[in-house]
């Protein structure tokens, strides 16, 4: 039971901290920009083994 209440307060606690630090980000912009240097490319490979079926 003790460790089910120290489990709920330190819960209350960090949730406590993660609230105050939304409220200082509440007025954050930011800026993101990426230039693509080698195009991606998604290949597949399949391995077929063919075997004599007796």
């Amino acid at each position: 039971m003790k460790k089910k209440l120290v489990f709920l307060f330190v819960s209350l606690f960090l949730m406590a901290i993660s609230a105050e630090s939304v409220k200082a980000e509440d007025q954050a912009t930011a800026n993101a920009a990426a230039t693509i240097v080698t195009p991606i490319s998604i290949t597949k490979t399949v391995v077929v083994l063919i075997s004599a079926v007796a």
